[in-house]
């Protein structure tokens, strides 16, 4: 009989665990991430040599009317 209560208690902490759990879970999907915003990206390897880069590139001055263009 004391076994069979000790059981039961176990079981009802459990439920309360998972309960937790998931409404963590829940509140935590629900925000949104912040925007991470730059000019360049760079991978480097264990030695800090850039081994690729994305840069972003001005637009190009068109020498006519001094307008700028999309590069091509």
């Amino acid at each position: 009989m004391k076994i069979q209560r000790l059981l039961v208690a176990l079981t009802v902490v459990n439920l309360g665990l998972v309960v937790f759990l998931l409404a963590q879970l829940r509140t935590a999907s629900a925000e949104t991430a912040p925007v991470l915003r730059g000019r360049a990206l760079e991978i480097v390897d264990e030695r800090g040599r850039v081994r690729a880069g994305i840069q972003v590139l001005p637009a190009a001055v068109s020498k006519a009317d001094g307008k700028a263009m999309p590069r091509r």
